[in-house]
């Protein structure tokens, strides 16, 4: 089950992982025909619990050759370069199903996608940051961020 998932000439994945009670995480690079050389997917280093609201953020910055995960506003997952293979037309999105359409037991709140870079340029990621700052606002999620997240305190 995925949060989202894209197909095309290249499938990728925000899907869940090996446990029916947490939400392991990982982002699915599809192993053969990965966006990263070899590396079938990058697995998040903190799982989610049942029942718990989180904000969820991944980033593809082809400017700052990048790709990472986030949970409440702390990058969760490794570092990978961006690869240009993953410049493919997209034939299909799925929101809360995986690729196989298998309906995810959980609930979203909101998603949304930007196309850009992700702050000022090169590995700045300023704009990602305001967007978790909105929606910990909007969503009384601010007790989630860490003490050093730039909109803890204060909205964008």
């Amino acid at each position: 089950d995925s949060f989202w998932s894209a197909d095309g000439t290249r499938t990728y994945a925000i899907s869940s992982g090996r446990d029916d009670n947490n939400w392991d995480g990982e982002i699915d690079y599809d192993g053969g025909n990965s966006i990263v050389s070899g590396v079938a997917k990058n697995d998040f280093s903190v799982s989610i619990s049942q029942n718990t609201w989180v904000l969820v953020t991944i980033v593809f910055n082809k400017t700052g050759n990048q790709i990472f995960g986030r949970l409440n506003g702390t990058t969760r997952t490794s570092t990978h370069t961006y690869n240009t293979s993953m410049d493919t037309n997209v034939s299909d999105v799925r929101m809360m199903r995986n690729r196989s359409n298998k309906k995810l037991n959980g609930r979203m709140a909101e998603y949304f996608h930007v196309t850009g870079a992700p702050g000022t340029g090169g590995t700045d990621i300023s704009d990602v940051e305001k967007a978790e700052g909105y929606l910990a606002h909007k969503w009384g999620l601010t007790s989630n961020l860490p003490s050093v997240h730039p909109y803890k305190s204060s909205s964008p």
